[in-house]
């Protein structure tokens, strides 16, 4: 699949047909529900990723080491280049992973923290449980990926693990203190205020070599777009958003452990 920069369905690839073919007003889908859709997941391809290695039937033609992968469509962005991005809502999972040499896979979205009093610490302070399943604590983003052509605004969910668990957490500090102005004065920013620019970059310690993400707000984000985030935020409120997460994938986006 061809490098993108962001995900879009440009209107050269929408068809064109008469007007009196479509003469009712069903498309087909009238009784899919959520749980028939699939958001995906939005990843950085690392060194150690399949969907980069030329020899893993994992691989996508075009994608390298530091661009962004789409978990549903198999699309891939540069990390160059980046993503807009609307977040929308955050929440705290703690996901267990079967590890790599035991097949790898994900078990379950642990709610909250409480898991980790069944798990022991490995010398890097990773968790891990009695059968050796480890827990990695997620910060993941609901967020609309907007593309720079003005077309429309897709969902998606932007998880952080490991060391890029660092970058939401100072992206959370930033996100709290941003403010807005309205005609009732200065007040706190809900998430959704302003857009910013995702894009990656490579990182080294020691034998490591991996990629993190790098945040910069672009600016306040377009009114009729705020309406769309906050429309996407209350679905995921209500639990009607699902997860598509492969159980073959492994410990989000392999990132190294975090130092």
């Amino acid at each position: 699949m061809a490098e993108k920069d962001l995900m879009t369905h440009d209107d050269k690839d929408i068809a064109i047909f008469d007007d009196d073919l479509f003469t009712d007003e069903g498309t087909g889908l009238e009784e899919a529900t959520a749980d028939d859709f699939a958001t995906p997941l939005i990843r950085i391809l690392q060194p150690q990723n399949p969907q980069q290695m030329e020899a893993s039937d994992k691989y996508i033609p075009g994608a390298k080491a530091g661009m962004f992968w789409n978990n549903v469509t198999g699309a891939i962005y540069s990390g160059e280049t980046g993503l807009r991005i609307v977040p929308c809502q955050f929440e705290k999972r703690y996901i267990e992973w079967i590890p790599v040499e035991q097949g790898g896979g994900m078990v379950e979205r642990h709610l909250d923290a409480s898991i980790l009093k069944q798990c022991t610490q490995g010398e890097k302070g990773d968790y891990f449980l009695p059968d050796g399943h480890e827990i990695v604590e997620t910060g993941q983003y609901y967020a609309l990926l907007v593309p720079e052509d003005g077309s429309e605004a897709e969902p998606a969910i932007i998880p952080f693990a490991k060391t890029n668990l660092k970058v939401s957490k100072q992206w959370n500090s930033m996100l709290r203190s941003t403010k807005i102005r309205t005609s009732q004065g200065v007040r706190l920013a809900p998430i959704y205020a302003y857009t910013y620019l995702l894009t990656t970059e490579i990182r080294q310690k020691d034998t490591y070599v991996w990629y993190n993400s790098v945040l910069n707000r672009v600016g306040p984000t377009d009114p009729d777009l705020i309406r769309v985030a906050q429309a996407f935020r209350d679905v995921v409120k209500r639990g009607e958003v699902i997860v598509r997460q492969d159980a073959t994938e492994t410990v989000d986006s392999d990132l190294p452990d975090a130092f």
